[in-house]
């Protein structure tokens, strides 16, 4: 199947915005300004949303759509049973330390990314089984 002048302007315009953000983002690490950060983030989602209007692409299926579902399914379970034994090990045998803000800030920045790992993980898995 052939793409049409619509989906590759579609492409180039996802790609140029997906290279904004990253400079973005990482013009804000390096300034240690995490606001450019997201400024940047959130402009290049709303930047996203108008082209995917404007050009009607089909961007996704219902088939991955079921996929997309079940993956968040599945990495929202191991997420929460892990947790919960994570939890009950540490309050019989203690072996987190008190956090402190910074501590607790960076753990929630690992989570999120192992979080999204996760997630692709699985959509990878239940795509290969569709």
């Amino acid at each position: 199947m052939t793409e049409s002048n619509h989906e590759k302007t579609h492409k180039i315009f996802r790609l140029a915005i997906l290279i904004a953000v990253v400079g973005g983002v990482l013009i804000g690490v390096i300034k240690n300004n995490p606001i450019i950060a997201l400024i940047s983030v959130v402009v290049g989602i709303i930047l996203l949303y108008s082209i995917q209007r404007k050009y009607k692409v089909i961007v996704a299926d219902e088939r991955i759509q079921v996929i997309w579902l079940k993956a968040g399914n599945s990495t929202f379970r191991v997420f929460t049973v892990g947790f919960a034994l994570l939890f009950f090990i540490n309050y019989y045998y203690p072996f987190i330390r008190p956090l402190t803000s910074e501590d607790a800030g960076s753990l929630f920045g690992y989570i999120a990314a192992i979080m999204m790992t996760c997630h692709q993980l699985f959509f990878a898995y239940y795509k290969s089984r569709m």
